[in-house]
């Protein structure tokens, strides 16, 4: 009688992948603002496979069947929570009491219970689901499965012993795996999720910070120049549309007299001599007109890999520029005048040392 059970057990397991792909369910249900309806269109769903999973089961008697329920449950309560879990036991348990025979009572404490040590299990590991090892989800299957046969002496005694007789060596050796294997998807799945959700927010910072940055920052590819990413800054800064600055090449915008330096550098980045790069050039705006930056150039390859892209910070330093510009012929004019002046010019320190004196001062005092 060993061979029954034990098939149909193993058949009804199968119908438990379908609960794997809950979590997908959920992703297709984002849209919807509020958890709490998420978690009844979960338990809906949960509660559905439980009821494809009850009409499959291995029949011992009239009203005595068995299947895979109590791993749903267990796993429900274990990774969904309390509303899909309470959810999926009233859709079952109703499912149950509807086919009705003398094990009916039993089938429904069954359900309660699974789900009930599932939430347990939820409780216990303070919901760090995506650290479950193989064993801790064994553990989980070996007491449900355990209270399982405990709940079948509910049953007349002679019933009982019988169904244990015939049971017990499946029950305790399939269901437990089963309860571990499809965990252990769940856990795999769930970390998946995360490292997705990381990926998503890290992405989502990055673009936060490189598009409220207060420099013009690019990404080239490392070998061409070819833009491939910049922000409004930067783009703003050249006065064209990102449209129209998308795949342009950087040495097209830089100053003809500027583009030689560049490339030199760029081969050392790539050669590994340097780490990164800084240098004052002028870029050609859109318009003819003609800005000084600071460009500092970093590589985005890890050490050892082939260039691929590199990062450029462009700071706009054209009034700089021109300040120092200006300071320096104002002081070239300022020099003219006191080399030419007619009448000595001397300039003294505080201490009354002669520090400086035009040509006109030393020809007077010899």
């Amino acid at each position: 009688m060993t061979s029954g059970p034990f098939g149909a057990l193993v058949c009804n397991t199968a119908l438990l992948l379908l609960l794997v792909y809950v979590y997908d369910l959920l992703n297709a249900f984002h849209w919807v603002s509020r958890s709490w309806i998420r978690q009844v269109i979960t338990g809906i769903a949960i509660g559905t496979i439980g009821i494809f999973v009850m009409l499959m089961p291995w029949t011992f008697a009239t009203g005595i069947i068995f299947d895979t329920r109590s791993i749903l449950l267990a796993l429900s309560g274990l990774f969904f929570g309390t509303i899909p879990t309470i959810i999926a036991i009233l859709m079952t348990s109703a499912y149950r009491m509807a086919l009705g025979g003398s094990g009916m009572w039993t089938g429904v404490l069954l359900i309660v219970a699974s789900g009930a040590i599932g939430l347990a299990w939820r409780r216990a590991q303070k919901r760090q689901l995506a650290s479950l090892s193989f064993w801790t989800l064994y553990s989980l299957g070996l007491v449900v499965h355990v209270v399982m046969l405990a709940l079948l002496f509910t049953l007349p005694l002679q019933t009982a012993l019988q169904i244990i007789a015939s049971i017990t060596f499946p029950v305790l050796v399939v269901f437990p795996i089963a309860t571990a294997a499809y965990g252990t998807l769940m856990v795999e799945r769930l970390r998946r999720e995360q490292g997705a959700a990381a990926v998503r927010e890290s992405e989502s910072k990055f673009r936060a910070l490189f598009e409220q940055a207060a420099v013009g920052v690019a990404k080239a590819e490392a070998r061409t120049g070819r833009l491939v990413l910049f922000n409004q800054h930067f783009a703003d800064l050249l006065g064209y549309s990102p449209e129209e600055l998308l795949g342009m090449n950087l040495q097209t915008i830089t100053h003809p007299d500027d583009r030689a330096e560049t490339p030199r550098k760029m081969e050392e980045l790539a050669s590994g001599r340097i780490s990164s790069f800084a240098q004052v050039k002028r870029y050609v705006r859109k318009d003819g007109g003609i800005i000084w930056v600071n460009i500092t150039i970093s590589p985005l390859w890890a050490k050892g890999d082939p260039p691929d892209f590199a990062m450029a910070s462009v700071e706009d330093i054209t009034n700089r520029k021109r300040a120092e510009e200006a300071l320096a012929i104002s002081e070239e004019r300022y020099r003219t005048l006191f080399e030419s002046m007619r009448i000595g010019v001397l300039y003294f320190g505080p201490d009354g040392v002669i520090m400086s004196a035009n040509p006109a001062a030393v020809s007077m005092l010899g």
